[in-house]
C-alpha cells in the first residue's frame, strides 16, 4: 500500500465506505495493522488529485463480490487489477475477469520492489490511447490536404503497426447501420487474436449531429457485438474554426441521448469529461457509460488537419 500511495495508480473504494469498514474489522485484533490502516486512510483523505476513485456499488453480498463489482464499475480508462491474499475466493468471477481484462494478483507474489512491473500489462488501453494521440499529432504536422478518410486511416494504421500493435483495418465485422449486412470497421486492435479495442474515424468540417450519431452508434453497438468496453472515436477536422467546432462537438456529445445506441439491457451515460493533451491541435474527451453494471469508456479525439 505504501508503494501504491506514491505511484500513479488509482485506488478504487466504494462511496459508502464498506470496503474500509470490512478491512478494519479484519484487523481489529492486530494493533499494528489497524494503526497502518489509519495512516493510509489519513493520507488518502488528503489527496484531491483523483488518487481515490470512489465508485457507487451494490452493498449486497460478501466482500469479494463487493471488490469485483467495484473494479468493473470504476470509471477509469486505466488497467484494472485486484490484489488479494485469497485467489480462490474470486473463482466464480474468473470468466468475467478474463473477458473484461481485469488482472488478479496474489499478495504473496507482490513486493515493493516488483509491484510496478507486475501490475503493468502487456497491452494497456491507456497506453494505446496515448500512442494514438501521438500518432494523430504527427498527422497534424504533415500535409494531408485532399486525402480521403481511408487514406488518413492508412497512415494511422501504419504508424501503429510500426509500434507494437496488432492492427487490422476495414474488416467486415459486426452489423451495418441498416442491419442488412456486415459493417466496415475503420481500425481494430487485437491482442493474441482477440478483439482488444475498436477505433472509428470521421472526417468533419462542422458539427453534423446525425452523421456523428451514426458513427458513434456503429462504434458502440453495430461494430461491437462482443461489447468491448474500451473504444475510440476520432475526428479529422478540416474546417477553419477548430476551437468553436470543438465547443459545439463537446456540447453535442455531452447531451447525446443514450437511446440512440439501442443497448441491450440497462444502460446510462455516467459522465463526460474533457482531458488535456500535450498538443495544441489535438482535443480529447472521455465519455463513460454503465451498461449492465459494467463500466464502458469511449475516448474521443479530434485533430485539426
Amino acid at each position: 500500500m505504501g508503494v501504491l500511495l506514491n505511484s500513479d495508480d488509482q485506488i478504487v473504494l466504494d462511496s459508502k465506505g464498506r470496503l474500509p469498514l470490512e478491512y478494519s474489522k479484519s484487523v481489529e485484533n492486530n494493533t499494528d495493522a489497524f494503526t497502518l490502516l489509519k495512516v493510509w486512510q489519513a493520507q488518502l483523505d488528503k489527496r484531491k488529485d483523483g488518487k481515490v476513485l470512489l465508485t457507487n456499488c451494490d452493498l449486497n453480498g460478501d466482500v469479494h463480490d463487493l471488490v469485483f463489482n467495484l473494479i468493473q464499475k470504476a470509471a477509469t480508462t486505466f488497467d484494472r487489477d485486484i490484489v488479494t491474499s485469497n485467489n480462490d475466493a474470486y473463482r466464480p468471477y474468473i470468466a468475467e475477469l478474463k473477458k473484461q481484462k481485469i488482472s488478479l494478483f496474489n499478495l504473496q507474489n507482490i513486493s515493493p520492489n516488483n509491484i510496478k512491473n507486475i501490475l503493468k500489462k502487456s497491452l494497456s488501453f491507456d497506453e494505446l490511447s496515448h500512442d494514438v494521440a501521438w500518432v494523430l499529432h504527427r498527422l497534424a504536422r504533415t500535409n494531408n490536404k485532399g486525402l480521403s478518410e481511408d487514406d488518413i486511416n492508412d497512415q494511422v494504421r501504419n504508424m501503429l503497426l510500426s509500434m507494437k500493435y496488432q492492427v487490422k483495418d476495414q474488416t467486415r465485422e459486426g452489423q451495418s447501420a441498416s442491419g442488412k449486412g456486415a459493417g466496415e470497421l475503420d481500425l481494430i486492435i487485437e491482442e493474441d487474436g482477440y478483439l482488444f479495442s475498436i477505433i472509428e474515424a470521421m472526417k468533419l468540417n462542422s458539427v453534423k449531429s446525425e452523421y456523428i450519431n451514426d458513427h458513434y452508434k456503429k462504434l458502440l453497438t453495430n461494430y461491437n457485438p462482443l461489447q468491448i468496453t474500451k473504444t475510440m472515436l476520432v475526428t479529422y477536422y478540416t474546417g477553419s474554426r477548430f476551437d468553436d467546432w470543438w465547443d459545439g462537438y463537446t456540447k453535442h456529445i455531452s447531451n447525446i441521448d443514450i437511446n440512440i445506441f439501442n443497448f441491450e439491457g440497462e444502460a446510462a451515460i455516467t459522465g463526460t469529461e474533457k482531458k488535456e493533451t500535450p498538443y495544441p491541435s489535438l482535443r480529447k474527451l472521455v465519455q463513460h457509460f454503465e451498461i449492465n453494471d459494467r463500466h464502458h469508456a469511449c475516448v474521443q479525439y479530434a485533430i485539426k488537419i
